[in-house]
């Protein structure tokens, strides 16, 4: 038999059954399309996601109220403005004397104190829920510094009627016309529980729409409004208590002196991340949870694997005579093992090519799906992203699994007798 003749061979085998044959294709893809999904979609977010910390400046840090059960040592010795020692929670308040120690650390240049909360946004009959930041807006590039404005300027710092719009905010997706224009009159509310009357109410103040930023891409930023630091302070009732510190350095390289400096001046009673750890710490979680999902693509592909086992040996068994017939004619062991392994090699090949295609497709699918159990909304774009070497990986893998699979079957199948095979009914 020439090498040429056994593919042929095998794929007319193949078709002469043609059920068990898709069946069993179709156990491959199954598996190397959940693969191929879950690789496209992970590749996707890790892009997205760098992308958004790729639109914050490296050389700052965030600082966010953190708290430590069972503080150490005794009454006095916690961290500023936290709890004592004993069995109470230690917490740093930010507050305005934090942001002056803060500033005096060696390589801080600017520190920039926020607040924020939800709130939801009313414009000509229209309402929308958003994010309210009460910020230095005049600071704002030194955070994000692509940062444009669309229209209009910047809320000045003794602004208290002013407010800036975030671009998807001004402009909510799937709507042709904007929410609101520079100029454009819009009241701010938000509900809250008041101590003192034992009922939630609803505070509620206008604002004149100042500005409108184009879109960073960065959700943070484009899915909320701005305010002044005073605005906020008394419209959200924070009693100067921010919500976060951003500092900026001097440079990304000091960003770790900075950083053991709060550490030594507040122990680990104050949260510090920077946007490369959360980056990694971000990746790490994506990435171990892909890595669990791909575990089990994979024991669905070893089941498509026992199926070809199944369907080889069944072959075998229904196709004695004609093995017999084909060492009558000349064929040796090694080329009935040849036609056999092609067979399991075939379908590997067409199962891992029609599941990456399935899988490309349904990560696809995946992606608005994932967003309606979201809520809808200003959600991000997010498009699957796959990495030829890792497609590449995926189709050997599927291939070689099926190959391996189908030695047993070939095996047996080479090893039968000429004379028996032919006697066999």
């Amino acid at each position: 038999m020439r090498l040429s003749d056994i593919p042929v061979f095998s794929f007319e085998a193949l078709k002469e059954r043609k059920l068990r044959s898709v069946l069993t294709i179709f156990m491959v893809a199954i598996g190397i399309a959940l693969i191929t999904a879950l690789n496209g979609l992970s590749g996707g977010i890790n892009g997205f996601i760098t992308n958004q910390f790729n639109t914050l400046a490296p050389n700052v840090l965030t600082i966010t109220p953190a708290s430590q059960l069972g503080g150490f040592g005794g009454p006095g010795q916690g961290a500023p403005g936290g709890a004592g020692g004993g069995d109470e929670s230690i917490r740093v308040t930010l507050t305005p004397l934090v942001v002056r120690n803060l500033g005096s650390i060696d390589g801080v240049e600017h520190v920039i104190p926020s607040y924020r909360a939800s709130i939801r946004l009313v414009s000509a009959g229209k309402v929308q829920s958003t994010q309210m930041i009460g910020i230095d807006t005049y600071k704002l590039p030194l955070i994000i510094p692509t940062l444009e404005l669309e229209r209009g300027r910047l809320v000045d710092s003794n602004d208290i009627t002013g407010v800036g719009l975030g671009y998807r905010v001004a402009h909510p997706p799937g709507e042709e016309r904007p929410f609101a224009e520079v100029g454009s009159l819009v009241k701010v509310e938000r509900n809250r529980f008041d101590d003192k009357l034992q009922r939630t109410v609803t505070d509620s103040k206008s604002f004149i729409v100042r500005g409108i930023l184009k879109e960073t891409g960065n959700p943070q930023y484009d899915n909320a409004i701005a305010v002044t630091l005073p605005t906020a302070d008394s419209f959200l009732k924070k009693s100067s208590r921010f919500d976060s510190i951003l500092l900026v350095t001097g440079d990304a390289d000091l960003n770790t002196s900075v950083e053991q400096e709060i550490k030594n001046l507040y122990g680990g009673n104050i949260g510090v991340s920077s946007p490369k750890a959360i980056l990694q710490t971000v990746n790490n979680l994506i990435g171990g949870f892909t890595l669990f999902l791909s575990a089990i693509g994979g024991v669905s592909i070893l089941v498509g694997g026992v199926g070809i086992v199944t369907t080889l040996f069944t072959a075998v068994m229904e196709r004695t005579r004609e093995i017999g017939i084909l060492k009558a004619l000349g064929a040796t062991s090694r080329d009935v093992l040849t036609v056999f392994i092609s067979e399991s090699f075939i379908i590997g090949l067409l199962g891992s090519t029609i599941g990456i295609l399935l899988g490309a497709g349904l990560s696809i699918l995946l992606i608005p799906i994932l967003g309606g159990f979201g809520g809808g909304g200003n959600l991000p774009s997010i498009s699957p992203a796959f990495a030829p070497e890792t497609v590449s990986i995926i189709l050997t893998v599927g291939v070689m699994i099926s190959t391996i699979a189908g030695i047993y079957p070939a095996w047996r199948a080479s090893k039968m007798r000429p004379v028996e095979a032919l006697r066999k009914e």
